[in-house]
């Protein structure tokens, strides 16, 4: 069912871009809708920031699980080293 519902937007979006290229061939006015497209735009930007906060706990996550208490004192040199 996901996969379905996935390939329906897909399509739909597909459709849009078909009907806006259209629309600005033919020299319709006003074919984007600025709004809606910023709207799009800034969702696109919230979901690859999530995306990005995902990944980066993630891979604390899997650092926090790889570090042992004897790392620390390196970890902590290689910090100081760093900055």
């Amino acid at each position: 069912m996901e996969a379905l519902a996935e390939a329906n937007v897909d399509a739909k979006e597909i459709d849009d871009a078909i009907r806006v290229g259209a629309d600005v061939a033919v020299g319709v006015v006003d074919a984007v809708n600025e709004e809606e497209l910023e709207e799009e735009w800034k969702a696109m930007v919230r979901e690859l920031e999530s995306e990005k906060e995902i990944k980066k706990e993630e891979q604390r996550q899997k650092l926090e699980e790889a570090v042992t208490p004897g790392d620390i004192p390196v970890l902590e040199k290689m910090a100081e080293a760093t900055t």
